[in-house]
This record gives structure tokens, sequence and C-alpha cells, in this order.
């Protein structure tokens, strides 16, 4: 049995006025955080349906299916999407760890991150699916030239 000694959420509101993120967090099951893009309040929208939809998914699904639990909710927002076209741009990141008895599913799309940090040190952090870090996985550029790049904040997922 996994034994989770401490979880934490770090989140911070980006450049627009309204912080986007949803998040659930069911201690030693479940920890999801959305982090919504589209801005006026479409990416905060698009991050609540996505963490609602897929934490009720995780929780009432006997079999944990992740393609079926990602499929389902993508289904929600785009139908919400087509029903309320103001919102076709909204869309969220997703980063979920869900944790099983002897072993821990993790999933993310776009540029929220979930780390496992041991004794203070971090021993693993997933790659985000963002532009400047598939070039620095190419080797196209640096870690230091990412942060000034004019595509930092380009998502190849969400």
């Amino acid at each position: 049995m996994l034994l989770i000694k401490s979880a934490f959420f770090i989140n911070k509101k980006g450049k627009n006025s309204i912080n986007e993120d949803s998040i659930i967090s069911i201690p030693g099951k479940l920890y999801l955080i959305c982090d919504g893009v589209g801005g006026n309040g479409n990416g905060l929208l698009a991050s609540q349906l996505l963490c609602n939809s897929i934490s009720s998914s995780i929780q009432n699904e006997s079999m944990f299916n992740l393609s079926n639990i990602l499929q389902k909710a993508e289904k929600e927002l785009s139908n919400y999407k087509k029903k309320n076209p103001a919102t076709k741009s909204m869309a969220s990141t997703i980063a979920f760890t869900k944790i099983h008895e002897s072993f821990i599913t993790i999933a993310w799309i776009g540029d929220s991150s979930v780390y496992h940090i041991r004794n203070g040190k971090i021993i693993y952090k997933t790659i985000n699916h963002s532009w400047v870090a598939e070039a620095i996985v190419r080797g196209e550029l640096t870690e230091l030239e990412s942060y000034f790049h004019p595509n930092r904040n380009q998502l190849t997922r969400s």
C-alpha cells in the first residue's frame, strides 16, 4: 500500500485579472488541477467543467480507464462549446495523480506539471506540452533561452 506523506498544489494568477485554475483534491486518492485558457472567464469555466468531469468519472468508474475518462471530459467540453459559441476558444491544461493500491497514475496535458519530491529534492517532473519545452528536448533551445523566447507561452496540447 502506498503512503502519501503530504501533497500540495501550487498555483498562481497569470496575466488575466481572473485566476482560471480549478483544483479538486480527495486526499490519498486523487489530486487534480486544471488551468483554464481563453480569457474573459471562459478559461475558468473550461477548467471547472474538466475538473468536475474527470473527478466524477474517476470516482464513479469501477475500472480505471484513463483514455475513456479523458475522452469523456473532452466530449463534454466540446459539446458545451458547440452550444455556447462565445466560448469556442476556451480550453484547459490538466494535471492529475490518481492513487491506486500499489501504484500511482499521473497524467497531464499542457503546461501544468506534476512533481515527485523526496527529501526536498525533485526526483521526477513531467515535461510540459509547450513549444519551448519540446524545443529544449529537441536540443534547439536551452532552458535559459526558453524564459525569453517569444513562443514561451504557446501550448502544443490543451
